[in-house]
């Protein structure tokens, strides 16, 4: 009985001493295949414990690249050497190997071979889509792709299939024929031309025409038949010998004047082609008024701008202008008795004496000025006598009594206020062309002269008294015063 108990208490000693250490993990087979079997080596398979990382390296063979590593199909890298993390369970990865296909040279030239270019060769696989291309030099055309001597294509850009065999395509070449452009100014004296030499059909040609002085360019022409009306034109060159005439016309002087010169300033002038209008416009100075203008001493308008029609020769028009003011040259005046010249160049100055009293083409009393050329000097009128200073610097004693006009420019005014509505003036609406007119009866206005010039001031805005077939009439925009603004405000200034 003794015994037995000591044989049970070793057993059980043995059974709890073994329960206190740990036992060995399992492990886990890891196989690794190379797929195809010739595409490579692999390396890292064996038994490992569940979740540790093992280094796998995949190596292609001659002619063969990696892929990826598989597991049941799936991927699981696409790096040939990649650390891998051990599931617990026994499993295959593959490594997954294409082999490289053989490659073939395309090799392409030129023939002749100066004639032009080719593109596209190099080394290819069997059934590799290679876009391949000519392109002819100057004055080459493509013919066609050749192998062998025999055509594979017209197309100058040629989509080519590699066989299984290195390849020579010679892209054939043909010199164009050439074609001569002749160019030629009509007439010849008018202008030149550039352009002209032997050109290849369908050759971008740039002909120009310079007109000489005094001609313009109107057009190219073929076979009397127009093909461009400007100057520097891009021509297509066909397949046959071309003349192409730049044609000119003459140009004509159209010259304008001022009578007097310093009366007023005139637009215009310059070189026209017979049958072009032209306006001419003229404009009076201070103290002018327009008259007409003439051609050759023949009037030709009474418009003081109208429109021009050139003709066939140069020409000159002359604005005539005449004073709208009483006027009178010191040169038509009596020295001494009429007007004197006092010498004050001591002081820098000319002073000009004037007697109106004396003077019948001036009124007696006024406002007077002395206009020499395009310079207009104040007289002053002290203590009885009237005079003008004239820097001596700006004309000399000669000039002044050649070339002086003394101008009387006296102004009077009437406020309609003080008139009566449809006896001395009348109101015209015309707001449904967008103003108001005021009609003025001088005669009937005494504080005006019964002629000259009229002009209607509201505030600071003036409008000129237009005088046609009898009416004297101001338009006045409907925007800018209303009709009791125009009646409140306006004031008839007449000189």
């Amino acid at each position: 009985m003794k015994k037995s108990f000591f044989w049970i208490t070793i057993i059980i000693s043995v059974l709890v001493l073994a329960g206190c250490f740990p036992q060995n993990p399992p492990t886990y087979q890891l196989t690794l295949e190379a797929n195809p079997a010739q595409g490579g080596n692999v390396d890292g398979e064996g038994k490992y414990k569940g979740g540790v990382t093992v280094a796998l390296t995949a190596t292609p063979s001659q002619d063969w690249v990696f892929n990826n590593w598989t597991r049941n199909g799936v991927v699981v890298s696409n790096n040939a050497t990649f650390d891998y993390i051990m599931p617990a369970y026994d499993h295959t990865l593959k490594a997954n190997f294409t082999e490289i296909p053989d490659t073939f040279t395309l090799t392409l030239e030129s023939s002749p071979t100066a004639a032009g270019t080719v593109a596209g060769g190099g080394e290819f696989a069997e059934g590799d889509t290679i876009p391949i291309t000519a392109t002819p030099v100057a004055d080459w055309g493509f013919v066609n792709w050749t192998k062998d001597g025999v055509q594979v294509s017209e197309d100058r850009i040629y989509d080519y299939t590699m066989p299984a065999t290195d390849t020579t395509l010679i892209a054939n070449f043909v010199e164009l024929p050439k074609y001569t452009l002749s160019i030629v100014a009509s007439p010849t004296e008018a202008g030149t031309v550039t352009g002209m030499g032997d050109y290849t059909e369908d050759a971008t040609v740039t002909c120009v025409a310079t007109p000489n002085a005094h001609w313009s360019f109107v057009e190219w022409t073929k076979d009397g038949v127009q093909v461009s009306e400007d100057r520097s034109y891009d021509y297509t060159m066909p397949a046959t010998g071309a003349t192409l005439t730049a044609n000119f016309e003459p140009l004509f002087s159209l010259s304008l004047t001022a009578n007097p010169s310093e009366a007023g300033t005139v637009t215009g002038m310059g070189e026209y082609t017979e049958g072009s209008t032209v306006t001419v416009t003229s404009t009076p100075n201070q103290y002018w008024t327009f008259v007409n203008w003439t051609k050759n001493g023949a009037q030709v308008s009474i418009e003081s701008n109208f429109v021009y029609t050139i003709p066939a020769t140069s020409a000159t028009l002359t604005a005539n202008f005449e004073w709208d003011v009483a006027n009178v040259s010191l040169s038509n005046l009596v020295e001494d008795t009429q007007f004197e010249m006092y010498d004050g160049t001591d002081f820098g100055y000319w002073q000009v004496y004037i007697h109106p009293d004396l003077i019948a083409q001036l009124p007696n009393t006024g406002t007077y000025k002395l206009v020499i050329g395009d310079d207009i000097y104040d007289f002053e009128q002290n203590a009885g006598d009237i005079y003008a200073t004239v820097p001596e610097n700006e004309h000399d004693e000669q000039d002044i009594k050649d070339n002086g006009v003394v101008i009387a420019v006296d102004t009077y005014s009437a406020p309609l206020s003080t008139l009566t509505e449809n006896t001395q003036y009348e109101m015209y609406d015309g707001t449904d062309f967008g103003y108001w007119q005021v009609y003025i009866f001088p005669a009937l206005i005494p504080e005006i002269p019964d002629t000259g010039t009229y002009q209607l001031n509201i505030g600071t805005d003036q409008y000129l008294f237009e005088q046609n077939g009898g009416d004297v009439y101001a338009t006045v925009p409907e925007n800018e015063h209303d009709e009791q603004g125009i009646k409140d405000n306006g004031v008839i200034v007449a000189y």
